[in-house]
């Protein structure tokens, strides 16, 4: 069996079988929905027990940020540098002024410029360290 007729297959009896029982109502919309996701079922799923279960495997080998948590983060960043060593090096006054964990937490989620500007000194810091497994 070639690999394309695989995941023809895969793709009929999601759509035809799986799908039909869960909603009969918003076909339409429901059809934008998995016509979208084909392409990433395609490279994303694994086939158990006769094609009826699928279990997404979404694996980021070259990201060293996946599953790695803004707050695990913020953690490591306070094992190698203080409040105001992190101010020093990112500017931002959730460092500065009153800091916790949870002030700066509440501020990195709603600000995309400093949670960037975070992560950038977390993959410099763990590039920094000889033997990080993480």
């Amino acid at each position: 069996m070639s690999k394309n007729f695989q995941w023809k297959l895969i793709y009929k009896i999601f759509v035809n079988i799986i799908v039909p029982p869960i909603v009969t109502k918003n076909l339409g919309r429901l059809k934008n929905i998995f016509g979208a996701a084909f392409f990433y079922l395609k490279t994303h799923v694994a086939c158990l027990h006769g094609l009826t279960y699928f279990c997404l495997m979404s694996t980021q080998p070259n990201n060293p940020l996946h599953g790695v948590t803004l707050e695990m983060i913020l953690n490591h960043l306070l094992e190698h540098y203080t409040w105001d060593e992190l101010h020093y090096r990112i500017r931002i006054n959730c460092f500065c002024d009153n800091p916790s964990i949870q002030s700066s937490l509440k501020f990195l989620r709603k600000t995309p410029w400093a949670r960037n500007k975070v992560e950038k000194l977390y993959l410099r810091t763990i590039d920094a360290e000889p033997n990080s497994k993480e």
